[in-house]
């Protein structure tokens, strides 16, 4: 799924996800002149397409007037998570050139699961849930730091989907899906402008589409793994903003995109 929480780009996850599309490439070879029972996307085949990997792209919203910013971001990707991430970040006037560091915690559930009800037609879903609580720390003097709680987010996502697969060889395939469902996303807290205000929680929701296209490749009967380029978008969504000490949220209408390339391991199995 391409809809998830951003997180700033770090070398060492890039890196990450550039050696697992190599390694997908590298060791496709060494398994294709084994020939497999059966072909991808037979009837009565259930998959779960990531038991683990990774997920880099860019994600953000875009405001009614046309504003916006996409950030970068990579990040494991799995149907059960945690994480932990501190970044430093440039503080707003008046505090600049002060820099604060943001430390945030996230666990999440994701299932997902596809059944090919027909020979190729796959119906399936993924429900997620995800929690973040975050914290900011800024420079008081050269010796002390303040920490301030930032705004907690839940984001949540169901998204009803089917596919149809084209099996090229026992071992290679090609799965395009496309899902329609409701996604309720937190993109964050953000440290508010002229330091009036600790921090800022921001969450978008609204009905979304989710368009992949997954290349598989089967290391055996069961395991498998995918590569496939995602593209999440909610045209018509309401971005709420959460200020401490207001009485309810700011909501006006935005559109969110998310773009992203996913890597991982899948298992494959018959009713």
């Amino acid at each position: 799924m391409a809809f998830g929480r951003a997180r700033r780009s770090r070398p060492g996850a890039y890196l990450a996800l550039v050696t697992f599309a190599l390694a997908f490439m590298l060791a496709a070879p060494a398994f294709a002149q084994r020939e497999l029972l059966t072909k991808a996307g037979q009837k009565g085949q259930i998959i779960i397409d990531q038991i683990s990997g990774f997920r880099g792209g860019v994600s953000g919203v875009v405001g009614a007037g046309g504003g916006g910013t996409l950030y970068p971001s990579v990040s494991y990707y799995g149907p059960i998570g945690f994480a932990v991430e501190s970044y430093s970040q440039a503080a707003p006037p008046p505090r600049a050139p002060n820099s604060f560091v943001v430390t945030a915690t996230t666990f999440w559930l994701a299932p997902s699961l596809d059944i090919f009800v027909i020979n190729h037609l796959s119906l399936g879903g993924m429900i997620q849930i995800a929690y973040t609580t975050a914290s900011e720390s800024q420079p008081r003097n050269a010796t002390q730091s303040q920490s301030t709680d930032l705004p907690s987010n839940t984001s949540f996502a169901i998204l009803p989907r089917a596919g149809w697969m084209f099996p090229l060889t026992d071992r290679w395939a090609i799965w395009p899906r496309a899902a329609l469902g409701y996604v309720s996303n937190a993109v964050g807290s953000v440290s508010a402008a002229g330091g009036n205000v600790a921090a800022t929680g921001s969450s978008v929701s609204g009905f979304a589409i989710d368009l992949d296209v997954g290349m598989l490749f089967r290391v055996n009967e069961t395991f498998f793994l995918r590569l496939a380029p995602e593209l999440g978008w909610m045209p018509g969504a309401g971005n709420s903003v959460t200020v401490p000490g207001t009485p309810k949220p700011i909501t006006e209408g935005a559109s969110y995109l998310d773009f992203s390339l996913t890597g991982g391991i899948g298992i494959m199995f018959d009713l």
